[in-house]
């Protein structure tokens, strides 16, 4: 099998139904994360006095920003490991020993 065709099956298999559904669970989760996240906030404003609560949500805001800059590392990782494999199997030829 050559590598474009090793590479294609593998974009396919990706892409498959069963992983479409299991990104429908990941997206279920980040919902329901999303709803304890809230449930949590009010709950604690309701217990917290209101310069504890501003610090809370400060700590969650940097937290989110921390975890959108990671993100970020990722995308852009695999968008250049991405990049690098398609320059070297553009370049690739068969091998004699």
């Amino acid at each position: 099998m050559s590598v474009f065709e090793t590479a294609t099956q593998e974009v396919r298999n990706m892409h498959n139904e069963n992983t479409l559904r299991r990104l429908e669970h990941v997206s279920a989760d980040y919902y329901w994360a999303q709803e304890e996240i809230k449930q949590l906030k009010e709950l604690l404003a309701k217990t917290l006095p209101v310069e504890e609560m501003k610090k809370i949500e400060q700590l969650h805001d940097k937290f989110k920003m921390q975890e959108g800059i990671a993100g970020e590392i990722y995308y852009n990782q695999a968008f250049s490991d991405a990049i690098r494999f398609i320059m070297q199997s553009l370049t690739w030829g068969p091998v004699r020993r």
